[in-house]
């Protein structure tokens, strides 16, 4: 188990209103307070889900009566380095996969250009929200072109 470091425990969504969806994103947390986020953000006490093993995870969850289905990301430890970046945007392939076969949309070199703007809209997003978060990032850089929003 990896050392928190007292890290906050950070609860972003991430809406994608072309696809119809949401991501719920929880990071810097054991796989057992994760499990207990996603219990409160569904309203179940009784859900269930395979704990992660590794550092990260992506997770789908389906609600049997309605057949909707919730999507989830969880990140132990994301502290802005290579590494964690790399991981989430890992956890964010898993999660467009599932949306396009979920809505039924192949995954092919005909329609790689809609997986990359997907992509970049994920992480681009994701990244903004964990920046406005994090109290190390002044202002002036949140202006930056870089991180508007697409």
């Amino acid at each position: 188990m990896k050392v928190m470091n007292n890290r906050k425990i950070k609860h972003i969504t991430l809406v994608n209103r072309t696809f119809d969806t949401s991501l719920e994103i929880i990071i810097n947390c054991s796989p057992e307070k994760f499990e207990k986020s996603v219990r409160k953000i569904r309203k179940d006490k009784n859900l269930k889900i395979e704990l992660p093993e590794g550092s990260g995870a992506f997770y789908e969850i389906s609600d049997g009566e309605t057949r909707q289905v919730f999507y989830f990301l969880w990140i132990e430890v994301f502290d802005w380095s290579a590494s964690s970046q790399a991981l989430m945007v890992h956890e964010l392939l898993h999660y467009a996969m599932a949306v396009f076969q979920d809505r039924g949309i192949p995954i092919s070199r005909d329609n790689e250009e809609t997986l990359a703007y997907f992509m970049q809209y994920c992480v681009s997003d994701i990244f903004w929200q964990l920046r406005k978060l994090n109290p190390v990032y002044n202002k002036a850089s949140l202006k930056s072109k870089f991180w508007q929003k697409l």
